[in-house]
């Protein structure tokens, strides 16, 4: 199942020798061989959805596929490229009659991109009751943005970077959302850190995170002066207390903050948005450790 590998293109092979097999077949071997090509068509059709521009011959060999057999996995990997080509109505058509997780998330996928908002918004929450999904959170988040909720919009990035701040695409979502609202430097800020984690993670360049830049410098002349205001009211409910970062090690990540006479400590997990360094303001929430209080849920200023 991977390109760069000398075996994918090997089962390529393969699966075009059986198909030539299957044409010599008289009408009385198809019949007993029908359940064997189902599976050589499925198999081919997820071989041929990993191959850019070859999402229609996946689809012809799906529905080669469920004309033998109508199998709820193999219409649900059809409706997968039907959506990949952006044919979100036939998709949804398409979809299996089925109580599975994976395919409501198809479901709410398809819903947004046909901008069925509500009831995208329905699906997903009745899924997040089940388990709580950064990208499920992106996605609601995606949605509050189109339906102009920025504030909807924010806490759930913000709940998909508490879920996991590791994850780069948490933090493009997050940069969306300021862009969004404006928030030009803020919208940078965000997508440095994403880009940082990406290129840490998998060694290759983020090309959302480029394009987003690219529009988010185009916006900031020397006049820009970004609106500390809207951010305030954008994060605002989301932490109770605001301080200056003092005494932060680099190495270990780690720092301090002073809240209400307390020194606070400050680690780099659990800052959700921005930067954080010697000097910054913060705003933050204030969580007791049998160790002392720590903050958590850090926006930087």
């Amino acid at each position: 199942m991977k390109l760069t590998k000398s075996e994918y293109w090997k089962a390529i092979g393969y699966l075009n020798r059986a198909h030539e097999i299957w044409e010599s077949y008289s009408d009385e071997e198809k019949k007993e061989e029908r359940s064997t090509y189902y599976h050589i068509c499925f198999i081919n059709g997820k071989a041929f959805m990993l191959i850019q521009n070859k999402n229609e011959d996946a689809i012809k060999y799906f529905y080669t596929a469920l004309a033998i057999n109508d199998d709820y996995n193999c219409r649900y990997n059809l409706c997968k490229c039907l959506y990949y080509n952006k044919d979100y109505k036939r998709a949804k058509e398409e979809l299996p009659k089925v109580n599975k997780f994976y395919v409501s998330e198809l479901e709410a996928q398809i819903e947004y991109r046909l901008a069925n908002y509500s009831r995208a918004i329905s699906i997903i929450e009745g899924l997040l009751r089940y388990r709580k999904k950064d990208y499920l959170y992106c996605l609601l988040s995606d949605i509050y943005i189109k339906q102009g909720k920025p504030k909807d919009a924010y806490n759930s990035a913000v709940t998909a970077i508490q879920i996991n701040n590791n994850n780069h695409k948490n933090h493009y979502e997050m940069a969306k959302v300021y862009c969004a609202n404006g928030l030009y430097q803020h919208t940078l800020e965000e997508l440095e850190i994403a880009q940082s984690l990406k290129q840490k993670r998998y060694n290759s360049e983020y090309r959302e995170c480029i394009k987003l830049k690219q529009f988010a410098i185009s916006k900031i002349d020397d006049s820009y002066i970004e609106n500390e205001e809207v951010f305030k009211e954008l994060t605002s409910g989301n932490a109770k207390y605001e301080g200056v970062v003092t005494g932060f090690n680099y190495k270990k990540k780690y720092g301090f903050v002073n809240a209400d006479d307390k020194n606070v400590f400050v680690h780099i997990s659990n800052v959700i948005s921005g930067k954080i360094k010697n000097g910054v303001k913060i705003l933050f929430e204030l969580e007791k450790t049998e160790k002392g209080y720590k903050a958590v849920n850090i926006v930087v200023l």
